[in-house]
């Protein structure tokens, strides 16, 4: 992948004049600080803040008071944004490099943006994933909740109602993974419609048999318990199966 020319882009108190030489595989560049100093700078501490100047500016006072001592929630959860998405080396940074928004390199601006988290159980998501982390894109949410929100969770709609396959599981008293083998050998009409324990026979006439979340033919079951088929069909006929 081609690494981002950063010449010409300013970073706090640096602007990058020019590519020099790498220091082993780490991205280096010759820099200008604002009091007129030049610099070499490795490519992330540009991008993640850790270098904002030669040193000749000090770091303004925090007064937010949320990183001194034990981290807040919200501070934490910044910290968090910022990593993954201004550190090249961060696990993630090829899906989330560049997402955050220049306002929210200041944590303050983060702060006046963000309410407060309603629970220590919610954290922090985008609205529209198509967009990055930026005011007015971002909301505290469950895991249930942010769950619901992944573009992978499967949505099926039935007699006008949609929800997630999980929703349908649990009205039907059933796994996920009992309803999903469901849908991929019976009609999307019995599949959400007969209950945990229902057999149903399919267009190829093999007895599907549900029992406690496990789906199989009469001769899976056969096989599973090591007894005949005939034994099988005793069991069904007198209900002890």
């Amino acid at each position: 992948m081609k690494r981002q020319d950063l010449t010409g882009q300013s970073f706090n108190h640096w602007t990058v004049l020019t590519r020099a030489p790498n220091r082993g595989t780490t991205t280096m560049y010759l820099c200008l600080c604002t009091c007129g100093s030049e610099r070499v700078v490795q490519s992330g501490h540009l991008k993640s803040g850790a270098s904002s100047c030669c040193g000749c500016i000090k770091p303004a006072k925090k007064t937010h008071g949320q990183a001194s001592g034990k981290f807040t929630k919200k501070y934490r959860a910044w910290r968090q944004i910022r990593a993954r998405c201004n550190n090249p080396n961060h696990k993630n940074a090829i899906i989330y490099n560049g997402l955050l928004c220049e306002r929210w390199n200041d944590f303050e601006a983060f702060d006046k943006d963000v309410p407060e988290p309603p629970s220590n159980e919610h954290t922090i998501e985008r609205i529209d994933n198509n967009k990055g982390y930026e005011p007015g894109n971002v909301t505290w949410a469950t895991f249930a909740e942010q769950h619901r929100n992944q573009s992978n969770c499967r949505w099926i709609e039935f007699n006008g109602k949609c929800q997630l396959l999980t929703d349908w599981a649990k009205e039907l008293g059933i796994t996920d993974s009992t309803l999903y083998g469901r849908l991929t050998r019976w009609p999307l009409e019995k599949a959400l419609t007969l209950p945990n324990g229902s057999r149903v026979m399919p267009a190829n006439n093999v007895l599907a048999i549900d029992r406690n979340g496990v789906v199989d033919s009469l001769t899976g079951w056969a096989q599973r318990l090591g007894v005949s088929l005939s034994t099988m069909h005793k069991r069904i006929k007198n209900g002890t199966f």
